[in-house]
C-alpha cells in the first residue's frame, strides 16, 4: 500500500473513532498539531461520577491494521530503522491505544501502559524489521 493510501485510511479510522466518541457526548478537539507521532486524537471527558466534575484531557493513538484480517495477527510498530529510533508504541504519548483490525467496526481499545505491559510479557510471533515502505519494525 502507498503512503497516501495509508494516511487516508488512518484519517478515516481517526474520524470513525471521533464520531463514536462524539455520539457518546465525549467532545474531541482534534485540531492539527505539529507532531502527529505522539498521538492522533485528544478529547476532554467530563467524568460525571467525579464529585468535583473535573474535566480531564486524554489522548488516543489510532492504528488501522488492514492486513491483520488476512494474516490473523496484528502488527504494532516499535522502531523506525530509517531514522534509527523508536516509533509507534515506543514513543507514543497517548493515554489510549485503539487498534482497528481489518474493518472499522472491529476495534480494540486499551490503555497504552497495559499494551506495553502485554508486549513485555508476550514475545511477538514474528518481527519484521523493514515493514511497509521500509521505515517500520513491527
Amino acid at each position: 500500500m502507498s503512503i497516501k493510501k495509508d494516511l487516508a485510511l488512518g484519517k478515516k479510522a481517526e474520524q470513525y473513532l471521533i464520531n463514536i466518541l462524539e455520539e457518546n457526548e465525549i467532545s474531541c478537539d482534534n485540531v492539527e498539531y505539529v507532531n502527529r507521532s505522539l498521538y492522533d486524537i485528544h478529547f476532554t471527558w467530563d467524568n460525571h461520577n467525579d464529585l468535583n466534575r473535573i474535566k480531564k484531557r486524554y489522548t488516543i493513538e489510532v492504528k488501522y491494521d488492514v492486513y491483520s484480517s488476512k494474516s490473523g495477527n496484528i502488527a504494532i510498530e516499535i522502531y523506525n530503522p530509517i531514522k534509527g529510533k523508536p516509533s509507534g508504541v515506543g514513543i507514543t504519548k497517548a493515554d489510549f491505544w485503539c487498534h482497528i483490525v481489518g474493518t472499522l467496526d472491529n476495534m480494540y481499545l486499551t490503555t497504552v501502559p497495559l499494551l506495553k505491559k502485554y508486549i513485555d510479557k508476550h514475545p511477538p510471533l514474528r518481527v519484521i524489521h523493514r515493514a511497509g515502505d521500509g521505515n517500520a519494525t513491527i
